[in-house]
């Protein structure tokens, strides 16, 4: 049975600090920006997130998707992993078209060390997108995750098989996406071996392609 101590992955931990879209409803301090950072500055091999925009999110208060709060609430947070030089987990689900228009309004000294797409349910058109911008497209990871990005009994889809296929090797993330311990590393396993076939790698070869890709973007690492 292939276990991830099997595969010899080490295990490595890093803390993450950000207002998820789902979240944007509850209440903030005023001073929310400012413990951010305050977060961020404690822990210095902490990333930013997971932050982003989410046009299916209804906030359950007013059973509506709060979109204007997300942007300013994602806009703000993304300036602060600038500041502080931080990589950015990304959350987008159905606002891809946003989310392209948005990175490409910035520049280079208004974008973290390194943008992580995570879980990725985008096109392989999107994943293209985001790798031409100028200068920046250096800059992007893709995660994918079977919790995600597959939803019923009959594999993966053909848009998800060409998506991976087009991140390149040193770009490419495996999730898990599961805050249950006991699920993490079936859930992880899964997607490995997914992202293995597409890339025709073994098993071994995506753990450690995939390691290696994970520890440089969460060191910021282009």
């Amino acid at each position: 049975m292939v276990t991830l101590k099997t595969l010899q992955v080490k295990v490595h931990l890093t803390p993450a600090f950000g207002v998820h879209p789902w979240r944007v409803w509850k209440p903030r301090p005023k001073d929310w920006i400012q413990k951010l950072k305050s977060l961020l500055e404690q822990h210095p091999e902490a990333i930013v997130g997971e932050i982003g925009i989410d046009k299916v999110a209804k906030a359950p208060n007013v059973n509506k998707v709060l979109w204007d709060e997300q942007i300013e609430v994602f806009s703000q947070a993304f300036d602060v992993a600038c500041e502080l030089n931080r990589p950015v987990s990304f959350h987008c689900v159905r606002a891809f078209g946003k989310a392209v228009d948005f990175f490409r309004s910035r520049t280079e000294a208004s974008f973290p060390p390194v943008v992580i797409c995570h879980s990725f349910s985008g096109h392989k058109e999107i994943v293209n997108n985001l790798l031409k911008i100028p200068k920046l497209g250096r800059r992007f990871y893709f995660g994918f995750s079977t919790v995600i990005n597959i939803h019923d009994t009959t594999g993966p889809s053909e848009k998800l098989v060409e998506a991976i296929k087009a991140v390149p090797d040193n770009r490419i993330l495996l999730e898990s996406d599961w805050n249950a311990v006991r699920a993490i590393d079936t859930a992880t396993l899964e997607i490995h071996r997914l992202v293995a076939e597409c890339k025709g790698w073994t098993l071994q070869q995506a753990a450690e392609i995939t390691t290696q890709n994970a520890m440089a973007a969460l060191k910021g690492q282009v």
